[in-house]
């Protein structure tokens, strides 16, 4: 807000957003450290030393204000944390698969119930009282499904007496609830209920393995406690901060060998499953793609079909070296799609093509066939044109055939460095459109 009402450069905005991002994150869990990295890893992208003093200092006055206010406790109290034996650490790589699972499943409902509110033609008013109707109903079973969820997490930290089944429903009531209201209209964060979410299923789960493994001497809090920071990772692809966070609440080293497992197995299992986090999946839908917190590629927002040539100039296998010189003269194309006599895709023949075949005096080569390029570079309809154009840098072609992705010989159009150009033009003119909206 103030860096647009004071008119400042995107650099610097960009700054301020990190810095109210570290100092909120500090204040909310009295975690300073892991302030500093949420920002680093979400909002820059980067270890940047221009922007680190700034968010470093924002977090460090945030949470000393905090501590001086409140205590310097932590979010949540955490117990003692033991690492009795090597055997657990199977038990954390499997609780990792169960958060990635959890996280990917996260990440992909909150876009499909926006999706779903988007499209649905009905007064604006209306959609949170569906939202809130739902939630009561749930909570009228399920009552810690109501505020931030801090104290359940409490009490599984503290080893109170909950059930499985009890467990398991609230993460998946939490896992659930949260799109469908910020969905419907509420304001909200994924933060805190990716929290409560990751403790609940780390909690149940670490009832079970303690029922399994009764030698092992198992402390369901403790994968309470790593389920919490598995699920953040899965769902916002910040692994630094969720170590971070974790260890600068348990303030024990020695949690860090299964909370790395974790948080690890977690993160690439989500990844693998669902590419974009939380955070970045609704921009993406929208046409901005993020690298190192900008909008680097602005053709990423373009795809192939939008801008392709569709009525093409081919060549057939049979025709003559002549009939191709001809057209590549006067199109002025550097490049044209061969086909054969079923009419698929076979080759490219270009002026290179030409010029070699006709400076080899050792063989008479009279058809296009015998000297087009075989070995193709292909582009797709639904792919975006940075895609596109990062594969025509493998080879620095001029061209490249589209095909479907059903029939990689049915050719539907040609992209060409022209096609390429335009699509810059109009990646930049839509950029330019979605900024002015948000202002």
């Amino acid at each position: 807000m103030f860096g647009q009402l004071l008119r400042l450069s995107d650099e610097r905005i960009r700054a301020l957003v990190a810095s109210g991002v570290a100092g909120g994150i500090a204040a909310a869990f009295n975690a300073p450290i892991t302030g500093i990295f949420f920002a680093l890893e979400i909002i820059i992208g980067e270890l940047s030393v221009n922007a680190f003093g700034i968010v470093a200092l924002a977090s460090v006055i945030s949470s000393v204000f905090t501590q001086a206010v409140s205590g310097s406790q932590p979010a949540f109290h955490i117990p003692a944390y033991a690492f009795n034996s090597v055997w657990e650490m199977p038990l954390y790589f499997r609780l990792g698969v169960l958060s990635g699972l959890s996280a990917a499943f996260y990440i992909r409902l909150h876009h499909f119930t926006r999706g779903i509110f988007d499209k649905w033609n009905a007064p604006r008013w209306f959609k949170p009282v569906v939202a809130g109707l739902v939630v009561g109903l749930v909570g009228i079973y399920l009552p810690q499904v109501f505020g931030t969820g801090y104290v359940t997490i409490e009490n599984i930290l503290d080893g109170k007496p909950l059930t499985v089944t009890l467990l398991l429903s609230l993460a998946l009531a939490r896992l659930v609830l949260t799109p469908l209201c910020i969905s419907c209209g509420f304001h909200g964060g994924v933060f805190a209920p990716a929290l409560f979410s990751g403790a609940t299923l780390g909690g149940a789960y670490g009832l079970v393995a303690k029922q399994f493994f009764p030698s092992l001497n198992i402390s369901p809090p403790a994968f309470a406690m790593v389920g919490m920071a598995a699920v953040l990772a899965g769902t916002i692809h910040a692994p630094i901060t969720s170590f971070m966070l974790l260890f600068e609440m348990t303030h024990d080293y020695r949690i860090i060998l299964p909370l790395m497992a974790a948080v690890n197995v977690s993160l690439f299992l989500s990844w693998h499953l669902q590419h974009d986090s939380v955070y970045t999946l609704g921009l993406a839908r929208k046409g901005i793609r993020l690298q190192r917190g900008r909008d680097v590629d602005v053709l990423e927002t373009i795809t192939v079909n939008e801008v392709m040539e569709t009525e093409t100039v081919t060549l057939h296998e049979s025709d003559s070296l002549s009939l191709a010189t001809d057209l590549l003269t006067r199109k002025r194309y550097h490049g044209l799609p061969v086909l054969n006599d079923a009419g698929e895709l076979t080759g490219i023949i270009t002026v290179q093509d030409i010029d070699r075949a006709q400076g080899d005096n050792s063989s008479m080569v009279r058809t296009v066939g015998e000297v087009c390029t075989r070995e193709l570079l292909l582009a797709y309809p639904d792919e975006t044109i940075g895609a596109a154009l990062r594969r025509i840098g493998v080879r620095n072609v001029g061209q490249l055939p589209v095909v479907a992705r059903n029939n990689l010989s049915r050719l539907v159009g040609l992209l060409r460095n022209a096609d390429i150009a335009r699509a810059y033009d109009l990646a930049v003119t839509r950029r330019a459109a979605i900024r002015h909206r948000a202002l």
